[in-house]
C-alpha cells in the first residue's frame, strides 16, 4: 500500500470527536516510527495507543526488519508467519492518517506521490497490531509496547 504516511493531525482529531492521545507522536511516520493507532478498549471505545509502525517477529535480527512488515496484504495476512497471530487473535486497529505516499511509475521512474482524500479530511486506514517484545531496547522501558502493519488489498489489474 503505502511507503510511508502521515499520521493524523493533532487538530484533526477533535473534529472527529476524540480525546487527543497522550503522547507526542511524529508528523510523517516511516517503518519503526512509534505512531498513533486506535484498538478496541472497554465498552466497544477505541483507545489511543503508540506502537511501532511494522511488525518485527522475535527471530527478527534489527529493528530494520519493520520495513519488510509494515504493509500485509489481505490476500495472505492470514497465512504470512510475520501477521497471522494477530490476524487469527483478531487484533484489528485503526491507524488516522491525513495522507499516505506512494510510488508513481508513470514516467519510468519512482515519483513520490501523496494520496489523500479530495477535502482534504483525514480518514483511518485497516490494521491488524500485536504485542512487541522490543528486545533491541529500542524505546522506552515503561511503556507498552504494541506493533502494527496496514493492512491492504491489492487490485490485479
Amino acid at each position: 500500500m503505502c511507503a510511508n504516511y502521515e499520521p493524523i493531525r493533532p487538530s484533526e482529531i477533535i473534529n472527529l470527536g476524540l480525546v487527543q492521545p497522550r503522547f507526542d507522536f511524529v508528523k510523517e511516520a516511516y517503518p519503526a516510527d512509534l505512531c498513533p493507532i486506535l484498538i478496541s478498549g472497554l465498552q466497544d471505545d477505541f483507545e489511543w495507543r503508540q506502537a511501532l509502525f511494522g511488525l518485527v517477529p522475535e527471530w527478527a535480527e534489527t529493528i530494520s526488519f519493520s520495513k519488510h512488515t509494515y504493509n500485509a496484504q489481505l490476500e495472505t495476512v492470514a497465512t504470512k508467519p510475520s501477521y497471522r497471530t494477530a490476524w487469527r487473535e483478531n487484533q484489528y486497529a485503526l491507524v488516522p492518517m491525513h495522507s499516505f505516499f506512494e510510488p508513481s511509475y508513470e514516467t519510468g521512474k519512482a515519483v513520490r506521490t501523496r494520496i489523500e482524500r479530495q477535502d482534504h479530511e483525514p480518514f483511518t486506514v485497516a490494521a491488524i497490531w500485536d504485542h512487541w517484545s522490543d528486545h533491541f531496547r529500542a524505546y522506552a522501558v515503561n511503556m507498552e509496547k504494541l506493533q502494527f502493519a496496514l493492512v491492504s488489498w491489492h487490485v490485479h489489474r
